[in-house]
Order: structure tokens, then C-alpha cells, then sequence
């Protein structure tokens, strides 16, 4: 009887922080969406404004303007890249673990 209490007691506390886990990681993984529709948002709005930054390129004292534009353009295009790189990676995890839980 005590065994029987004690599985049960046992597999409520697995249950509990699988459940607790579970949320973290959905939670996280919800973040990393929103970040990558934020950065997908910035990144259009820098492309709307390219003509802006185009005329800033002509003159001498407004070049750093220019290149701090183009960086700026070059980091959140790094950026999107890896966040979809980085939730194909978690997506494709989780599915080859949901395919096969037991394959650790």
C-alpha cells in the first residue's frame, strides 16, 4: 500500500514538473516569435525608407548617416536569419522528439 502511495505521489511531482517544463519552453518559444515578427516589421520599415538613406550616401556629411544605415539594414537581416534558422532548428527538435521519445 505504501509503494502504491508513494508511485503515485512520485508520478504527480514528474507530472507536475514536465507540465512546469512544458510551459517554460512555450513560453520561450513565444518570445521567439514575436521577436522574429518585430525584426521581419523593422526590416520593412528600413526598406521603405531606402530612398531616405540613398540621398544620405551623396554627400561627404551625411555619409556616416549612409553607413550607419547599411549596417543597421545588415544586422536585422542577420538577425531575421538566424531567428528563422533558430525556429526551424526547434521546430524540426521537436518533431524528431515527439517522433521518437525515447531516442535521446
Amino acid at each position: 500500500m505504501m509503494l502504491v502511495i508513494i508511485g503515485v505521489c512520485a508520478n504527480g511531482a514528474v507530472a507536475l514538473i514536465t507540465l512546469i517544463l512544458v510551459l517554460i519552453l512555450a513560453w520561450n518559444y513565444l518570445k521567439l516569435l514575436f521577436e522574429a515578427a518585430e525584426r521581419y516589421v523593422l526590416l520593412g520599415v528600413l526598406v521603405y525608407t531606402a530612398p531616405v538613406a540613398f540621398s544620405m550616401g551623396a554627400s561627404q556629411t551625411t555619409a556616416n548617416i549612409w553607413k550607419s544605415w547599411c549596417r543597421m539594414l545588415g544586422g536585422q537581416i542577420f538577425l531575421l536569419v538566424m531567428n528563422a534558422w533558430c525556429l526551424r532548428l526547434f521546430t524540426s527538435m521537436v518533431g524528431s522528439f515527439l517522433a521518437n521519445p525515447l531516442s535521446l
